[in-house]
C-alpha cells in the first residue's frame, strides 16, 4: 500500500477571476516547505431524546478552509503575489513585478485564489485537493541573524473539493531559486542602517472572519477587519537609541522611527531587480527590554507597530523591484 509523503507532494494556486469562479488557467507550482490547508465544518449534534444514553444525529453546518503555507522567502514572483494579496493594495499587481509601478501599499482590496494540493506518489481516485474562494489573510517574516528568511502566509477560503486530476491545464512548474539568508537583509532604523539588529519578525494581519447567509453553507467572503503591521526586533545594547524611542512613545515625535527592511542578493547597493523592500515610515515602540546576565552581551529586545503615514498613504509600502 502506497502511503502519500510531503517531498511527493506538490501545492499550486491560481488568482480567482472573481470570488469562487471556476479557474482552470494560470496556475504556478508554489514554491513552499510545508502547507496544513484543510476542511473545517461546524458539527451541529441533535439534542433528541432517545430514551437512552446513545447520541440520535450529526449534522454539517457551515464550512469553511483554514491553513498555513510557509516558504523560505526568495526573489520569486509568486511569493510576491501573496505579499501583495496580504496588503490588500488597491494596486494592480504589476505584469512583470519591475518598474515603480511595482511598489505596493496596503488597502482594502480583497483578492481570492484557488489552491491545488496533489500528492503525485498515491495515484489514487480524489488525489488533488482544490482550495476555493483562498483569501490571504496574514503574513509574517523572521529574519534571523543566520539562516533563511522563514516566512509563512495564513489563509482563509470558502471550500474544498476533491478531484481524481489537477483541474488546470498543465500548472507552470516551479523553477529553482536561491533563497533570501538574512545576509542579503538590511535593516534602517530612523533612517540609518542598524548593523547591531541580530533578529526581526514582520507580521501583517488582515483580521479577516467568515461571512455566512442563509441557504448557503460556505462563507460569502472573508470579511476585512483592522489591518495590523507589528513586528519586533532584538539588538546589541550598544546605546539607548532605540529603547529611547520607546520611553519616549508618549510623544509621538520622540517615539516613532521609519523602519526599512531591505532584501538582495545584491548585498553592495540594494539595487537589483529582484530585491524586495519592506517601508514602514512611521512605527511605534510598544514595548521593550533589556536582557543581563552575569555572562553574555547585553541585548534590547523591543516591538513595534507600523501606524498610518499621509506621506505613502498607509502603514506599510511593498516594493518589488530596487532598480526603479
Amino acid at each position: 500500500m502506497a502511503i502519500a509523503t510531503g517531498f511527493n507532494s506538490k501545492l499550486s494556486f491560481a488568482p480567482e477571476a472573481t470570488y469562487l469562479a471556476t479557474t482552470t488557467t494560470g496556475f504556478e507550482e508554489l514554491n513552499q516547505k510545508g502547507n496544513s490547508l484543510a476542511l473545517a465544518y461546524a458539527v451541529q449534534t441533535t439534542e433528541r431524546i432517545r430514551g437512552d444514553r446513545n447520541t440520535d444525529k450529526i449534522l454539517k453546518g457551515s464550512h469553511s478552509v483554514t491553513g498555513d503555507i510557509t516558504f523560505d522567502l526568495s526573489p520569486d514572483a509568486d511569493h510576491n503575489e501573496l505579499i501583495h494579496a496580504a496588503l490588500c493594495t488597491d494596486t494592480a499587481l504589476s505584469a512583470n513585478d519591475d518598474g515603480a509601478a511595482a511598489i505596493y501599499v496596503n488597502g482594502g482590496t480583497q483578492r481570492s485564489f484557488v489552491f491545488v494540493r496533489e500528492f503525485t506518489d498515491i495515484n489514487a481516485t480524489g488525489d488533488a485537493q482544490i482550495f476555493k474562494g483562498c483569501q490571504v489573510n496574514a503574513f509574517s517574516m523572521t529574519i534571523p541573524a543566520d539562516g533563511f528568511i522563514e516566512s509563512s502566509i495564513s489563509l482563509m477560503g470558502a471550500t474544498m473539493t476533491e478531484a481524481d486530476a489537477h483541474p488546470g491545464n498543465s500548472p507552470t512548474a516551479t523553477t529553482t531559486v536561491t533563497p533570501f539568508t538574512s545576509q542579503d537583509a538590511r535593516i534602517s532604523i530612523g533612517g540609518s542602517e542598524d548593523t547591531t539588529v541580530t533578529e526581526i519578525t514582520l507580521n501583517i494581519d488582515n483580521g479577516m472572519s467568515p461571512v455566512y447567509v442563509i441557504g448557503d453553507e460556505k462563507p460569502i467572503e472573508g470579511h476585512l477587519g483592522k489591518m495590523s503591521v507589528t513586528g519586533s526586533l532584538q539588538a546589541h545594547f550598544t546605546s539607548n537609541a532605540n529603547y529611547t524611542r520607546f520611553v519616549n512613545s508618549a510623544s509621538q515625535e520622540a517615539g516613532t522611527a521609519a523602519i526599512v527592511i531591505e532584501i538582495d542578493n545584491d548585498r553592495t547597493s540594494y539595487d537589483s531587480a529582484d530585491g524586495i523592500k519592506f517601508n514602514m515610515p512611521v512605527c511605534a515602540f510598544t514595548a521593550g527590554t533589556t536582557e543581563v546576565s552575569a555572562d553574555g552581551v547585553v541585548t534590547a529586545s523591543l516591538e513595534f507597530t507600523a501606524l498610518y503615514d499621509s506621506g505613502i498613504g498607509g502603514a506599510i509600502q511593498f516594493d518589488t523591484d530596487l532598480s526603479a
